[in-house]
Parts: structure tokens; sequence; C-alpha cells
């Protein structure tokens, strides 16, 4: 709809550090994520854009401790991201929504920068100003966190959104977008796989034998 072309006339092509981009549309940067159950993605006209998500569940029992959790990965986080983790509150609930802020942050600028699992998640140190979200607002977006690259604030005017999506029984999955502080502050927009594939083509609309290409993937061995 945005670009008032059929979907077939779409052909996305990889980076050399894997990057998807669709060609011909130049000025039209995208990245997705998923997990669980959500697929989240974002796209912009002005600059770059990264996009991470998790999900979790803040009244099961989680399978191990926040304290497990964080050590395990503690060569990623700085100390100032440990301490806001661990010390900034003895809610538990709250202390695993800290750690997967902080998580996503650090995805959605490496996938920002295209270059993937390439760099080195501890030199990145993220300055959180608004602690926690405000669960009586379903459209609040945080976008007041800064971020420190070998204990230096960075001088690109980059901008970090982060939004959660609650979900039923009490599931909630985080969103964070990295992208240039031009681009409007917007909340995401629920879609259904219908809503998805409303109005699109098939690659090819001459040809009907899907069925015959899908039963022949299915017939493959695995590797």
């Amino acid at each position: 709809k945005v670009f008032e072309r059929k979907s077939s006339s779409f052909e996305i092509q990889r980076s050399e550090r894997g990057r998807p981009f669709i060609e011909s549309i130049h000025k039209f940067d995208f990245n997705l994520s998923h997990h669980n159950q959500l697929v989240c993605i974002a796209g912009t006209f002005d600059g770059q854009i990264g996009c991470d998500t998790m999900e979790y569940r803040i009244n099961n029992e989680p399978k191990e401790s926040i304290e497990s959790l964080t050590n395990l990965l503690q060569g990623e986080f700085t100390k100032n991201e440990y301490d806001f983790i661990l010390n900034k509150s003895k809610d538990e609930k709250i202390r695993f929504c800290h750690f997967y802020r902080i998580w996503c942050l650090k995805e959605s600028y490496v996938k920002w920068l295209g270059c993937g699992i390439g760099f080195k998640l501890s030199r990145l140190n993220f300055c959180i100003e608004t602690e926690n979200f405000d669960e009586n607002n379903s459209q609040q977006i945080l976008f007041d966190t800064k971020l420190e690259i070998d204990n230096k604030l960075i001088d690109e005017k980059l901008r970090f959104d982060e939004q959660i999506i609650y979900l039923p029984d009490n599931e909630q999955q985080i969103i964070t977008l990295c992208l240039s502080n031009r681009n409007t502050c917007q909340p995401f927009i629920e879609l259904t796989i219908d809503d998805i594939l409303k109005g699109c083509t098939p690659l090819d609309e001459n040809i009907h034998d899907e069925e015959k290409w899908w039963n022949n993937f299915q017939g493959k061995k695995l590797k």
C-alpha cells in the first residue's frame, strides 16, 4: 500500500552481512524480529532501522533466577546495566523486565548497524532514564534512553523507542526500535495474517502449481 505497487514486484536481497533489503527501493529500510507468537516489523524512509522483541510471562515461575540468567551473560553487560537489572528493584518481575529491556536495546542497535553477532555487546552501555513502564498505559513509548559506546555518549542522532504489548494470560512482549530521531514516535499496530496478505499477489500470477511445489518441498530429506 505504501509503495502503490504489486507485492509480487518486490525482490528481497541480502547485504554482504546478511541484512535483508528491498531491491530497487534504496531510500526505504526495514527490519524484523520474532519471539514466540509475535513477529514485529518496522520500516523507515529516513536512515536505517533496527528492531528486536522478546516475550516474557510475569506470573509464571521462571526456569532460572534473574541472578543466574544475568551471570550467564554477564560478559555482555556493563556494570551500570548489571546494576539496573539487579539492584533497582526487589520485585522479580521488574528485574526480568529490566533484563529484557537491556537485551532488546543492545540487539536493536546491533541490527541497526547491520553487523549481527560480530559486535561486542559489552561495548554498549545503555543509560536508562525512565526505569519502568506504566502498566495502565498500553500505548506508552519510552524514548529517553541514551547510549554510550566505549564509555562515550554517541554523537549519532539516534533514538530508541521501547513499547510493551500486553497479551492474554499476563504475557508481555517488549519491542525496541533503534532509528533516526527525525522519525516520528509511533506505537505498533497489531495486524493479523489476513491483514498482511490482503491485496497481495503471487510471485508469478500465471503459475498455479503451488501445491506441487509444496509437496516437492515436503518430500525433501533433511540434511
